[in-house]
């Protein structure tokens, strides 16, 4: 099974940004739509998927909430 975090690069990109955007695309979901649910605005989603920005702890559990996945898994550390 292809890594969905390096896009077969082969260079795994397991970082909050890029499971954050994956999991936005898997829910098929706009940055427009996720940004007021993680209390933040559309510009800061996207620093934050481009790992320009760290998540602060009410983002993380937002994120969690919303995407219905784990503070290990959001920061790398559950692949499952």
């Amino acid at each position: 099974m292809k890594c969905p975090y390096c896009n077969g690069s082969g260079t795994c990109e397991a970082t909050f940004g890029a499971r954050l955007r994956a999991a936005r695309n898997d829910a098929r979901m706009t940055q427009e739509a996720v940004a007021p649910q993680l209390g933040i605005s559309r510009a800061q989603l996207a620093n934050l998927e481009a790992n320009r920005s760290e998540p602060s702890l009410k983002v993380l559990r937002s994120a969690m909430e919303v995407f219905s996945h784990s503070a290990d898994w959001f920061l790398g550390n559950d692949n499952s």
